[in-house]
């Protein structure tokens, strides 16, 4: 009877010796795990800083490339070119190209749907500076694109500080 107990005892405590061990394995993947999505969002939030950061860098330089062009084509425009048939110069051209084309890229990157839309809108008014038929509506469309370039910078603003 002993030796039946005895088994019984051994049975028990290899019993026991499995479910912590199984606890612990269990409790360990899901701390892993836990860690593993915590790194993957911390990434993810790194990404839309460094992304925001370079957007607003972005941002404020078509904003003064626009003025810059803008102003090109008011002195063109007061030494006797007519409005809208000014060509800029080509190093302002070739940088307001590739500035535009480093927004749309970076724009894609967002993740915010509404800031994305924004940055898009704020974008095209600044695009429509330079096709302005005219003196007073280009000067209309150059407050529009800076209004609306100031309020982007604010939304970006907002949304970078919801990254930390």
């Amino acid at each position: 009877m002993d030796a039946v107990w005895g088994l019984i005892g051994t049975l028990i405590g290899a019993l026991a010796s499995i479910g912590t061990t199984w606890i612990t394995a269990r409790n360990a993947s899901t701390q892993q795990i836990a860690i593993a999505e915590r790194t993957r969002d911390e990434q993810n939030r790194t990404f839309q800083r460094e992304t925001l950061l370079e957007l607003q860098t972005a941002v404020s330089d078509i904003l003064r490339l626009v003025s810059h062009a803008h102003f090109q084509d008011l002195v063109a425009f007061r030494s006797g070119t007519t409005w809208g048939r000014n060509i800029l110069d080509d190093a302002l051209d070739a940088e307001m190209g590739t500035t535009f084309r480093k927004i749309s890229l970076l724009t894609a990157r967002v993740v915010d749907d509404q800031l994305r839309q924004d940055i898009q809108q704020a974008v095209a008014s600044a695009a429509h500076v330079s096709a302005a038929v005219d003196e007073q509506s280009a000067m209309v469309q150059l407050s529009i694109a800076m209004d609306a370039g100031i309020a982007l910078m604010g939304r970006i603003g907002v949304n970078l500080r919801q990254q930390y």
